[in-house]
Formats: structure tokens, sequence, C-alpha cells
């Protein structure tokens, strides 16, 4: 049963990895993120001072989010090169449970940016916002 258990925590850090390495392949960067910016702002139609307004959201959070992402990178290192070496002492599962702990915190952290957002939004552009995030979360699947 621990190998089982071992083997499902391997595979929920891989396929959680996976997600976030998409995340942040599309978004990494300034570049990525401006223009991520810029497509909201055209497909809610922002005005200036709401654009300002995301951008500043977005470059609160920007440190915090790509520190996140490099403990997570760092944790899928450590994890591969346990389950090649072999783990005597148990200390795979740690590493998967603080993979863990670390994805919750940047879900935590996407969704108070998120709520952040959708305050300074008209009623309307709430509506479109809600439903770019549903067809983001659903099509990721599909992308590239």
């Amino acid at each position: 049963m621990k190998i089982g258990t071992t083997t499902m925590l391997l595979c929920a850090v891989a396929a959680g990895g996976l997600v976030v390495a998409a995340h942040a392949a599309s978004a990494h960067g300034t570049m990525g993120g401006d223009r991520r910016i810029e497509r909201m702002a055209d497909r809610l139609d922002l005005d200036g001072t709401q654009l300002e307004s995301v951008r500043a959201i977005v470059d609160a959070h920007r440190a915090e989010q790509r520190a996140l992402r490099d403990q997570l990178r760092e944790g899928r290192a450590q994890i591969r090169a346990l389950s090649t070496e072999g783990d005597e002492t148990g200390e795979l599962e740690a590493l998967a449970e603080a993979q863990g702990d670390r994805m919750a915190e940047l879900i935590v952290l996407k969704a108070r940016m998120r709520s952040e957002i959708a305050a300074v939004l008209t009623d309307e552009q709430r509506e479109a916002f809600a439903e770019m995030g549903e067809r983001g979360r659903h099509g990721r699947g599909h992308r590239r």
C-alpha cells in the first residue's frame, strides 16, 4: 500500500507541475503578463483607470507568484531526484505534501487576484470576466 500511496502522490505532483509549468510558460515574465492584460482589457472594454488598476493588482502579486512557481519547480526537481535514487527515508511523501501546500497557496493567490480584479469591474464586465475564467479552466487541456 505504501508504494501505491507514493505512486499516487508522484502522479498528483507531476500533474500539478504540468499545469503550473503550462501557466508559467504562457504568462512568464512581463511581456506574457502584459499581453494577457491587454487581451483582457480588449475583451472587457476596460477604461484607462480600470486598466491601470488591473496592472497594479498583477504587479502587486507578481513577486509572490514568481516565488511560488520557483518553489514548485525546485520541489519537482527534488521529487524527480528522489524517485530515481530511491526513497528509503519517506522523504518523498514530505516533499509531495509540501508541493501540495505550495500549489494550494498558488491557487489561493490566483483566486485573490481574480477577486481584486473583479472589484474594479462593472457588473457586465464581471460577468464576462467570470466567463473568461471558465473558458480558460475548461479549455486548458486543448491549448498547445
